[in-house]
């Protein structure tokens, strides 16, 4: 069987792109988990609806809560540990009306807080002097 030049350069080009692809799936770096839920707050940021929603507990800096969408309700929590330096040091205080983000395709997937929005409904005698930012834990410890 005879191969042209051509032949087998295009065959060793496909096959080095085969190779350097399998590997980069296989080696890359995988995103940490604060980068996935990062990622999942942008998301729900970005594509989400608002609805009343009803913070119901806080404990060790999870808010959990309830909201209606469609007709359903759901309860579901989100770890705001690392907004802690723009809430107020009396977790009570969050309890009570608030804004919830969520999906439309997935309502589960919800947030009550992110680095560019607050549905958190915190009386203004108690908010944090932080400049009206929020101050995510890990880019002030950066800083």
């Amino acid at each position: 069987m005879n191969f042209s030049p051509v032949a087998a350069l295009v065959g060793g080009l496909l096959l080095s792109l085969v190779v350097v692809a399998a590997w980069w799936v296989l080696f890359r770096p995988k995103p940490s988990a604060e980068e996935l839920e990062w990622r999942r707050r942008q998301n729900v940021y970005l594509n989400g609806r608002i609805r009343d929603a009803e913070v119901t507990e806080v404990r060790d800096w999870i808010a959990c809560y309830t909201y209606s969408a469609a007709g359903v309700t759901y309860s579901a929590a989100q770890d705001i540990s690392m907004f802690r330096e723009s809430l107020p040091a009396d977790a009570g205080l969050l309890l009570g009306p608030a804004g919830v983000k969520y999906l439309p395709k997935n309502p589960v997937n919800s947030i009550v807080i992110c680095e560019q929005w607050v549905g958190l409904r915190i009386p203004p005698a108690n908010r944090p002097a932080t400049g009206g930012e929020l101050v995510p834990q890990h880019d002030a410890e950066q800083a």
